[in-house]
């Protein structure tokens, strides 16, 4: 796998998990007070600070052992070429239209339960999935060999 596979399937999983923390706590939260409860700041952005922070040190601990792997002078990250480029946009674009999709279903569920929390954690959940969804299909058009 390149560099660049095992990056995208560290960040999926980086989301995957601080998503399924950020969910759990908000679920105790709202069993507690008997109704979902409103987005806070400091949840929030603890859940996109673990993200970055999970992401980033994926790819400085991929980088370190890449280079430790290679031979002297050659360097631990490959170059980001056309075909990077090109995946990038194909995967981007399919990822997008989940994203897109999951937005819509968010204004969906607004409309029918009229609460700005639905809201926010449904648009949340839709980014999260588009984010996941982007990083899996860069690594599957890694694997078609566009």
């Amino acid at each position: 796998m390149s560099f660049w596979e095992k990056g995208y399937l560290a960040t999926a999983g980086a989301v995957t998990m601080s998503a399924c923390v950020y969910a759990y706590i908000i679920w105790q939260r709202s069993i507690e007070s008997g109704a979902l409860v409103a987005p806070d700041a400091v949840s929030f952005l603890t859940y996109v600070v673990v993200i970055v922070i999970l992401s980033g040190l994926a790819f400085i601990l991929i980088a370190s052992r890449d280079a430790v792997k290679n031979e002297p002078g050659e360097p631990a990250i490959g170059d980001y070429d056309e075909r990077d480029k090109l995946i990038g946009h194909i995967a981007n674009d399919q990822a997008l239209h989940i994203t897109s999709f999951g937005a819509y279903i968010s204004l969906l569920a607004f409309i029918v339960h009229g609460s700005g929390n639905v809201l926010f954690y449904s648009v949340l959940s839709a980014l999260a999935l588009g984010e996941i969804s982007m990083c899996l299909l860069r690594v599957f058009h890694y694997n078609r060999a566009i």
